[in-house]
């Protein structure tokens, strides 16, 4: 415990470390599983919560500060306080699932947990341990000042240049006070979105292939559009002859064309609405797909076509009715 506090204080003189903290586990890394425990009850309560797990971890009083976790009632770890080691920090979802009218209610009350009466300090707002795709569990914080069950040392660098030299330097004075251990380290930020790379190269993917999609259709439109107008032209011809103005020939080929959009946009709508749910289904908390999803969409396509094509109705609007009738 010494060589920890003694280590903590030696990295935190380097001008470039603007905090730390120790801890049995880490949001996002996914290395070591968080503790669990079952019936968990507020004291005096006979009411055994067998069938909720709770998730436990043991941190110091730097853990809240370095990682930004924020108190929505009560306070943090104090070293000066011999008597938190029997104190007790708990989420949001913890104080309501314990039975607890508010944030404030829980403080100084005391919960069971392992045989063991804690008192709570304080309350933290939920927060994610693992990705989006976990649900937010209900949290017990336990407090480690002497840093027996601390698994992880945390520094928050105040830039990220020179990043592994920063790295190396840490590194010389942890093999000063702890010369038999192995130094392994790891950028926290990484390690969150590393739970996420599976949902980045399907984007990736996505991304693509929707691109090479409206590339394709556009080329069909052309096609089609082309074939309209060759079959059409004297048509074309014809209603210019009779008095008809470019932009109203032009039109006719437009509104064939938007028909034809409007068709693929009421298969092609449902179709993503199911998906996009179903993708939803997999993340506990999730945002709503609102009308504009699909509103935006279906006036943009429109216009992506009607860019594809407007060369087509230029040529067929601007075409002397003389050589349209002699076509064939």
């Amino acid at each position: 415990a010494l060589s920890v506090a003694s280590f903590c204080n030696e990295i935190s003189k380097f001008s470039f470390v603007d905090g730390y903290c120790t801890a049995n586990t880490l949001p996002g890394t996914g290395v070591f599983d968080l503790n669990s425990h079952s019936g968990v009850h507020r004291s005096g309560d006979d009411k055994d919560e067998g069938n909720t797990i709770y998730y436990e971890t043991s941190i110091d009083e730097h853990f809240l500060d370095l990682l930004q976790i924020r108190l929505i009632a009560g306070r943090n770890f104090s070293p000066a306080l011999a008597s938190d080691k029997q104190g007790i920090l708990i989420n949001q979802l913890a104080c309501s699932l314990l039975g607890f009218d508010s944030p404030a209610a829980a403080i100084n009350q005391k919960v069971y947990m392992g045989g063991v009466n804690f008192d709570v300090l304080g309350v933290v707002r939920d927060f994610n341990y693992h990705s989006l795709k976990s649900p937010v569990y209900p949290f017990i914080i336990n407090y480690d000042p002497t840093h027996k069950y601390a698994r992880f040392f945390a520094f928050r660098f105040n830039n990220v240049e020179a990043l592994d030299a920063k790295i190396k330097a840490v590194e010389k004075v942890y093999y000063r006070f702890f010369s038999e251990d192995i130094f392994s380290s790891f950028i926290l930020r990484d390690a969150y979105y590393m739970q996420y790379n599976n949902d980045v190269i399907f984007q990736r993917v996505t991304l693509l292939f929707s691109v090479l999609a409206i590339f394709i259709a556009c080329l069909g439109l052309f096609g089609i559009s082309l074939l309209e107008i060759s079959s059409r032209t004297k048509e074309a011809g014809m209603r210019k002859s009779l008095g008809a103005t470019g932009s109203s020939i032009a039109s006719l080929f437009v509104i064939s064309n938007l028909k034809l959009i409007g068709i693929s946009l009421l298969i092609s709508m449902p179709v993503a609405y199911l998906t996009m749910n179903k993708w939803l289904q997999g993340f506990p908390v999730k945002i709503e797909l609102g009308w504009w999803f699909y509103a935006v969409p279906s006036l943009l396509v429109p216009l992506i076509a009607l860019s594809a094509i407007c060369m087509n109705m230029v040529r067929i609007a601007s075409t002397d009715p003389v050589k349209s009738l002699r076509y064939e």
